[in-house]
């Protein structure tokens, strides 16, 4: 199966909703399926296994995007904040707290 298809089933089932407005817990989620995660505990091994997380997000932001999946778009409070921060482009990154 694609992870295109995983991650739609992700955003339509049972607790959809919180996956569609956390990338990390969507990427933790499609992890945990691909048997990634085990115990909720993941190895170096398998980190650099799993599915690359640039790919999660990309593939949820293209179904985000089409049009028949409106039903599975963030909420407005998160969407509003992706824009934000797509705004400030470049800069955002240096001034996250690292821990």
């Amino acid at each position: 199966m694609k992870i295109y298809d995983v991650i739609k089933i992700v955003l339509k089932g049972k607790g959809g909703k919180e996956f569609r407005d956390s990338d990390k817990l969507l990427i933790w989620e499609i992890w945990e399926r691909g048997g990634f995660v085990k115990n909720g505990v993941i190895t170096k091994y398998d980190f650099m296994s799993a599915t690359c997380t640039e790919t999660i997000r990309r593939a949820r932001q293209k179904i985000q995007a089409t049009p028949k999946n409106f039903d599975l778009r963030s909420s407005k409070t998160i969407a509003e904040k992706r824009k934000e921060r797509q705004a400030s482009r470049g800069t955002f990154v240096f001034r996250e707290k690292m821990f």
